[in-house]
């Protein structure tokens, strides 16, 4: 069965952002060496491919904040 995996903000405010939606660089950079040694992370079509990866797991950012770009892109390289 695949995943998709839903973040918003990669982050460390001083104060948790409303939803509890932002998680630490490292946190993130944990969560990213965990998949990689225990799935394989798919584009988010290959999700909708029945016969792809049997551990595929798609990694998405919504909102768009400018951490995304700058914390998680360096760490998912």
């Amino acid at each position: 069965m695949h995943s998709i995996l839903v973040y918003h903000t990669i982050s460390s405010p001083a104060e948790p952002l409303p939803g509890d939606i932002d998680i630490s660089p490292e946190r993130f950079g944990q969560q990213l060496r965990w998949l990689s040694r225990w799935h394989q992370v798919v584009k988010l079509e290959e999700t909708l491919v029945r016969y792809s990866h049997a551990r595929g797991v798609a990694i998405t950012f919504d909102d768009g904040f400018r951490d995304n770009l700058t914390v998680a892109l360096p760490l998912l390289e």
